[in-house]
């Protein structure tokens, strides 16, 4: 039927196409040094104190429906927390309560290997992997080069990788050039304490790369994350 100007009597309004709007989400993995030096004291916290705290940390700023997983690395990598809903707030701090300071390598390449089969199995829109070290990190006795090439393989599948290093950082050029490859970002500083800062800032910039977004439709309103 056609509406006469002016009057809406008996008038059917066709309806618009449907609109879906969908949150993109992050999924974050943390790859935590447990090597021995991690359990030396900075003030009345250890630098592994300050990783645990800035892993959960981490879960309390993503939001539900976010990810996070957590990963330790010293002669292997080993899962702490798989993958799971960062909202689990409780479960996280459990698991991480476990992780101890005590191996004496600091392989990280098999860690990198694992980190990435674990974000793989996410549909999240976006997928990062942040490495926090205290200082030299080596592979078979030998600067890892390999992990330089795992982070090019990582960002291929679309993973970014960012490093937070702790220390004196001796020879450790290969770090900042393994976060370029990665297409994330590359955090020093002699200062534990900024550990936590750091890793917030890293959640910041993760989420200020997602939003809500139309899935359909090209005029649906995009909510604010």
């Amino acid at each position: 039927d056609r509406a006469v100007a002016g009057k809406t009597d008996g008038a059917k309004l066709r309806p618009g196409p449907e609109v879906e709007v969908q949150r993109r989400q992050v999924a974050m993995v943390l790859v935590v040094d447990r090597s021995a030096s991690m359990g030396e004291q900075v003030g009345i916290y250890s630098k592994m104190d300050l990783a645990k705290r800035s892993a959960l940390e981490t879960a309390k700023a993503l939001k539900r429906g976010d990810q996070l997983g957590v990963i330790s690395f010293g002669r292997t990598g080993v899962p702490v927390v798989s993958l799971t809903d960062a909202s689990n707030l409780d479960q996280i701090e459990s698991e991480l309560e476990k992780l101890r300071a005590t191996d004496r390598q600091t392989l990280v390449r098999n860690a990198l290997e694992q980190a990435q089969a674990m974000l793989e199995g996410s549909r999240a829109a976006v997928r990062h992997i942040v490495v926090i070290s205290d200082g030299a990190i080596y592979d078979a006795g030998a600067i890892d080069h390999s992990a330089v090439l795992r982070a090019a393989q990582i960002k291929k599948r679309n993973i970014t990788l960012s490093a937070i290093l702790i220390g004196e950082m001796p020879g450790q050029t290969w770090v900042p050039q393994m976060t370029r490859l990665g297409g994330g970002k590359f955090y020093h500083s002699i200062d534990a304490g900024s550990l936590p800062r750091f890793v917030s800032v890293e959640v910041a910039s993760a989420r200020g790369r997602i939003g809500r977004q139309p899935v359909t439709g090209a005029a649906a309103k995009v909510d604010p994350v």
